[in-house]
């Protein structure tokens, strides 16, 4: 029988442990980055005012690398043009990637704020400086804490990922080399702030861009018998590309190709175009489904231009982007970390994907991967104005949170992962990884 002192001890501990769980077992990170705050607010807004556009990011990465040397943190660059990886730890397996992206859109920002974006035309309308900032204050508590990693840790700093495929650069150029998974991150306006959405399995759609070119005859508007209508034919190529959502697509499995943009030039009202543009998107959950409704494009395409008498040309960007694929297993590392930080209100599985796209696709195509949405919705901050539009607003309180999520999933994977090994006496066991 336990003596009362032994009880006492054993009564004091249970009540320990159950207050570490309800307090959140990783709340010392975020409290540590809480206490950054004002600093990383800076960041972010120093971040917001120079938007670059993708492989433009010239003046960003500077910024980042002199972050990253203030921090005495080492880096390679330049990965993608402007892209940068900076290390910590050990120099030894295991190796976890936590990714940012760096480039902003062509948006007129309408913010009347006092960090409003100081390039013309441009704004951070996606939140890409938020990401940034959240992977710096990861960067600057891991550094901290750097002889705590059991392993190594790459901050992947990624340029272009609004439709120049920057990832897939990266990876193409070594940035992935030694990396068994990879965390990231997107801010989430369409979901209250603390809310945590991801799911396993696929997460977000593949997609690819198009521009069709419908070349015609112009001539005068009161002899349409001579000329060759290049805008009749792009109408019917709109008109004809419908059924491949409607009846060659299993509605459960869905797809999306969508015409936004028709432009025929300059020109007057009595002159038939010579030529017209169609741009738009298609986007499926799975990289055959993209492949089959790319294929059934280009066929409908070519043989309704043929049809109006007119010639046809299609261009698609030159990286189709994947669809993001989430490893269950770092889903549930994900879930597992967040659960243990009070300041995460919700973790939130979704029962289907999203059409939308992201080319941290590309990184998880490589490692076991984890993408996660970080709401920052809050009405009365109006901080729930949707990703890329000119009044997208970034909800500060959640910097902490995010670059908590950083800092903690990696100290989490790695341990994990050194728990997993066999027990062995000597160090040169362990592998070294090229970085």
């Amino acid at each position: 029988m336990p003596s009362d002192l032994a009880r006492l001890t054993i009564t004091f501990c249970v009540l320990l442990a159950i207050q570490n769980v309800a307090a959140g077992q990783f709340d010392g990170v975020y409290d540590d980055m809480a206490s950054s705050l004002p600093w990383m607010q800076r960041i972010r807004r120093d971040l917001h005012k120079i938007p670059e556009l993708k492989y433009t990011e010239s003046k960003t990465s500077t910024f980042l690398r002199k972050q990253l040397d203030a921090l005495d943190i080492p880096y390679q660059h330049p990965f993608a043009k402007h892209g940068i990886v900076a290390t910590l730890g050990s120099g030894k397996a295991p190796c976890m990637a936590l990714r940012t992206d760096m480039d902003a859109l062509p948006i007129p920002e309408e913010l009347d704020v006092s960090y409003k974006s100081t390039h013309p035309g441009l704004m951070h309308a996606c939140g890409h400086d938020a990401h940034m900032t959240m992977l710096l204050g990861a960067a600057k508590y891991l550094k901290a804490h750097e002889a705590e990693l059991q392993g190594t840790v790459k901050l992947l700093f990624q340029p272009a990922e609004e439709g120049g495929a920057g990832a897939k650069v990266m990876v193409d150029e070594g940035a992935m080399q030694g990396v068994s998974a990879v965390f990231g991150l997107h801010v989430w306006p369409t979901a209250p702030s603390g809310t945590i959405e991801t799911r396993v399995g696929t997460l977000m759609a593949g997609t690819d861009k198009f521009l069709i070119r419908v070349t015609g005859i112009s001539g005068h508007g009161g002899t349409p018998h001579l000329v060759k209508d290049s805008v009749v034919a792009g109408a019917a190529i709109v008109m004809n590309l419908q059924p491949l959502i409607s009846r060659e697509t299993d509605p459960a499995q869905g797809g999306i190709v969508g015409i936004t943009l028709i432009n025929s030039g300059p020109g007057s009202p009595n002159v038939h175009a010579e030529w017209v543009e169609l741009q738009g998107t298609v986007n499926s959950f799975s990289t055959s489904g993209l492949h089959h409704l790319k294929s059934r494009l280009e066929e409908i395409v070519t043989s309704t231009a043929t049809l109006y008498r007119c010639n046809s040309s299609i261009k698609w960007n030159p990286i189709a982007y994947i669809p993001v694929d989430n490893s269950e297993a770092m889903v549930k590392k994900v879930e597992q970390v967040a659960t243990q930080l009070s300041h995460v209100k919700q973790f939130v599985y979704l029962d289907r994907p999203s059409f939308m796209a992201e080319d941290i696709a590309f990184f998880n195509d490589v490692a076991e991967g984890a993408f996660i949405f970080l709401g920052i919705g809050n009405a009365t901050l109006q901080t729930d104005q949707k990703l890329h539009t000119p009044r997208f607003k970034m909800d500060d309180s959640m910097l902490p949170v995010g670059a908590a999520l950083h800092a903690s999933v990696a100290l989490q994977y790695l341990k994990d992962k050194q728990s997993e090994k066999p027990h062995m006496s000597s160090s040169s066991h362990r592998t070294s990884i090229e970085l």
